[in-house]
């Protein structure tokens, strides 16, 4: 349509012996009329006015999760990045990887897609959505309305690591947790193995002390 404006993603190959440019177009997306920002705000000051971006209305993250779903591409290493520190800190039962799309105009859907999907799946406590950095206009189905609205209504907590650390989306201001990196994510969601086991050592050391005292409660009982 006239006046539309889009993205056209393309591989640029130079042909020395004629010193000639081609162009392979391997992504073209509708954006609107709008850019990044104006998309942004409109969305942002809507949700402001339907209380959705209250910071009150957030849900507790469990302390020892056992399921973990993680919305991101399945291409992309973003996943293998948050399986390495999960791993590490505090190895999980359950780990499920949804892919969807994390850029174009297919992004929000199957976002949307994967997130209604996990509403009927248990087994799952917690829900990260991640994408690596890129260009800001990658990000513009970030602020798509009913992405937001999907996640502001899921039972499960979300975090959210979309892009760099610098850049903000929709998705970011309604998640329950916004990470600068999807290692933050993994992170901010798993307690350190080293510091459980420390907890369990101290719980014993008390649990022990706690039954002496209660035996020799008993025993002087007994005495008397």
């Amino acid at each position: 349509d006239i006046g539309s404006e889009i993205i056209i993603k393309c591989k640029v190959n130079f042909y020395p012996p004629r010193s000639t440019l081609s162009l392979d177009i391997y992504d073209i997306y509708e954006i609107g009329s709008g850019n990044f920002h104006k998309i942004f705000e409109n969305t942002k000051n809507k949700l402001i006015s339907e209380g959705l971006l209250d910071n009150k209305i957030k849900k507790l993250f469990p302390k020892y999760p056992t399921g973990i779903a993680i919305i991101t591409s399945l291409s992309g290493s973003v996943y293998k990045d948050i399986l390495k520190i999960i791993n590490r800190r505090f190895p999980v039962k359950d780990i499920g990887i949804f892919n969807c799309a994390v850029q174009g105009n297919k992004c929000a859907e199957t976002i949307i897609k994967q997130l209604k999907l996990l509403e009927r799946l248990n087994k799952y406590e917690i829900i990260i959505i991640a994408r690596g950095g890129g260009a800001l206009d990658d990000l513009i189905d970030y602020n798509n309305e009913n992405l937001a609205k999907q996640i502001f209504n899921s039972r499960k907590p979300i975090v959210t690591a979309i892009g760099h650390e610098t850049d903000t989306t929709i998705c970011d201001l309604v998640s329950d947790f916004r990470a600068a990196t999807p290692s933050e994510a993994a992170e901010f969601i798993t307690p350190n193995i080293i510091d459980v086991k420390e907890e369990i050592e101290n719980a014993k050391i008390y649990l022990k002390k706690d039954f002496e005292n209660n035996i020799d409660k008993f025993r002087n009982i007994l005495i008397h």
